[in-house]
């Protein structure tokens, strides 16, 4: 009886301690950091993040996807993957995409493991070219 009651505890206790933590690891395991959702773009900029353990990271704009690059170091990725080379990047011209509500998704190897709804504002072209302008600022820096 002692060890039915015994084996029920540790049945209980991994239950509601330690399945909960591997489950919080296994969902921390990938992090689209850059865009932040609801956030506003415009120009060029670097979509960014993390992820543990891929062969391959792809982003997805607006349903066309690239393959972005994967495997820089991330030193602060070391405690919850077990090594650096975890980082990825890709820059990307929201310019491209046009004015408006746009989706950024994120896979690792082929898995969705993040997306991000981005708002773009555009100043009409691909690249401002030939655009100057001076401006006096007063009381500056304060």
């Amino acid at each position: 009886m002692v060890i039915g009651l015994l084996r029920s505890f540790l049945f209980v206790a991994f239950v509601l301690v330690l399945a909960p933590l591997h489950l919080a690891r296994a969902q921390t395991q990938a992090f689209l950091e850059n865009p932040q959702p609801n956030s506003f773009q415009s120009g060029i900029s670097v979509i960014s993040g993390w992820v543990c353990d891929a062969q391959r990271i792809d982003l997805e704009l607006d349903g066309i996807r690239t393959q972005a690059a994967y495997g820089t170091a991330r030193g602060d990725t070391i405690s919850a993957c077990g090594d650096s080379n975890n980082g990825f990047g890709f820059l990307f011209n929201w310019n491209l995409l046009g004015e408006g509500v746009h989706t950024v998704k994120a896979f690792a190897d082929n898995q969705e493991f993040a997306n991000a709804t981005v708002t773009v504002t555009t100043l009409g072209e691909e690249f401002l070219r030939g655009t100057t302008k001076n401006e006096r600022l007063t009381n500056f820096p304060h």
